[in-house]
């Protein structure tokens, strides 16, 4: 498997570390937010995907991407940090810095991704797909070959079904989306949806 890499804005990685040294200072570790010295991985692309844009067949090649998320990584948690801007250009800015259990599942899933996509001779873009309305959140791996999705809030309690692929996600976002138009909540997702 070969994993397509993205620069992201050419500044990016100068403003992400000019904020995480403002939130990260020369304190003890059980003091900064992610502890210990962050250890940082490349521009992943987030896409937004609205909740008008679901019916269509080409939902997915209309999702609009809206930033960049750099994992990081420190001795204690994970964490995602928000980058905008444009690929190519010096346009960075930043958005926040999130961690905890999105962070971590994201981690989670791009390993799980290694292992699974270790044998296949296609190459594919990690993206990160948001609905937020829809309290969903997966990352996409964009193949020539076909799409895989690992969702990361699927569970009741969100985030607690095991992470798993799977090639579909359409469907399920829009069954989630019929059951909010009728104000029905719709049934929890299990490890088995």
């Amino acid at each position: 498997m070969a994993i397509k890499s993205h620069q992201g804005p050419s500044n990016g990685a100068i403003v992400m570390a000019a904020a995480l040294a403002v939130r990260m200072p020369s304190t003890p570790a059980a003091h900064s937010p992610l502890g210990d010295a962050p250890h940082v991985g490349g521009p992943v692309p987030f896409y937004h995907l609205a909740l008008d844009q679901l019916p269509y067949d080409n939902a997915l090649e209309n999702a609009t991407r809206t930033g960049w998320r750099y994992p990081v990584i420190g001795s204690i948690k994970a964490g995602l940090v928000d980058i905008r801007g444009d690929e190519g250009t010096n346009s960075a800015s930043f958005g926040g810095l999130s961690y905890g259990i999105v962070a971590e599942r994201f981690i989670q899933a791009s390993t799980l991704a290694e292992v699974q996509l270790a044998n296949s001779t296609d190459e594919y873009e990690p993206r990160l797909l948001d609905v937020p309305t829809l309290s969903f959140l997966a990352l996409w791996l964009r193949s020539s070959e076909g799409d895989w999705f690992i969702p990361l809030l699927d569970g009741g309690p969100p985030s607690s079904a095991p992470l798993k692929m799977v090639r579909e996600v359409l469907p399920q976002l829009r069954a989630r989306a019929a059951n909010r138009a009728i104000g029905r909540s719709p049934p929890p997702s299990s490890p088995t949806n």
